[in-house]
């Protein structure tokens, strides 16, 4: 997991200080907040085309699917986040393991939520079968 961390620090490092030579070599009198605004803005909306694409071919599938992914999404950076303030305050050891246990958590919890919900449907279903709408008729005068 370190050597991931390290390996995508240097990349955006590298990144960075192309855009700045580039951008000072062409003359252009922008500074690093500025260089810091139009990167993220078009990086933003990179990923917000992405994201919107993404999620409404999701959506096909209703918004469970869409929540599902972008609970995926959260917890993933969270579980990377986390592992990162471990590493840094040195209160556990980074690990790639301990990220992929944490969204296995996750993906266990969420199938038992779905087996959970289908119970539910099949019961639901078995009633309308057996009582019908007789129960609603017999209040009905």
């Amino acid at each position: 997991m370190e050597s991931v961390l390290i390996l995508a620090s240097r990349v955006v490092n590298f990144l960075h200080d192309s855009i700045l030579l580039v951008v000072q070599q062409s003359g252009t009198p922008i500074g690093d907040k500025e260089l810091h605004f139009w990167v993220f803005g078009l990086i933003g909306m990179i990923i917000f085309f992405c994201s919107h694409a993404a999620f409404k071919y999701l959506q096909r599938w209703g918004l469970g699917a869409v929540s599902f992914v972008f609970t995926g999404i959260i917890l993933t950076i969270l579980a990377v986040g986390i592992e990162v303030e471990q590493y840094i305050t040195s209160r556990g050891q980074m690990d790639t393991a301990d990220v992929v246990a944490g969204l296995a958590g996750f993906l266990a919890f969420f199938l038992a939520y779905c087996l959970l919900v289908l119970i539910g449907r099949l019961f639901l279903a078995i009633g309308r079968m057996i009582g019908g709408r007789k129960k609603d008729r017999m209040w009905r005068s």
